[in-house]
């Protein structure tokens, strides 16, 4: 399954999407209606709807230079986290990681 909220890539708030695997059931949410797939009653809110698939479409344009750029930047921040405090440990592999991502441990220091 993944979950989708608009607000969280400046789309609006009150929507999201959830996608759900072929293979995985779930109960109805509340009875009595067709939409999504007799899975949810009520309205849906179709301007919402719009809008988040907007903020997707902003957020997915060149997302390949988007990326590169978060990646220069991951690494500017570890490469200055490593050189400037002791006893930090890179957890992960130090390149095969997702652009945004940055994890480190800190050695328990006394002040």
């Amino acid at each position: 399954m993944l979950t989708i909220s608009a607000h969280k890539i400046y789309g609006p708030k009150g929507i999201g999407a959830l996608y759900i695997n072929e293979n995985i059931d779930i109960d109805n949410f509340i009875h009595g209606g067709f939409q999504e797939m007799k899975k949810r009653a009520g309205t849906q809110n179709v301007s919402g709807c719009v809008g988040l698939g907007y903020a997707i479409e902003l957020a997915t344009s060149d997302i390949e230079n988007k990326n590169k750029k978060i990646e220069i930047l991951r690494d500017k921040l570890i490469n200055k986290i490593q050189t400037k405090i002791d006893g930090v440990k890179l957890n992960g592999h130090p390149t095969e990681r997702l652009s945004n991502n940055v994890n480190v441990s800190f050695e328990n220091q006394q002040h």
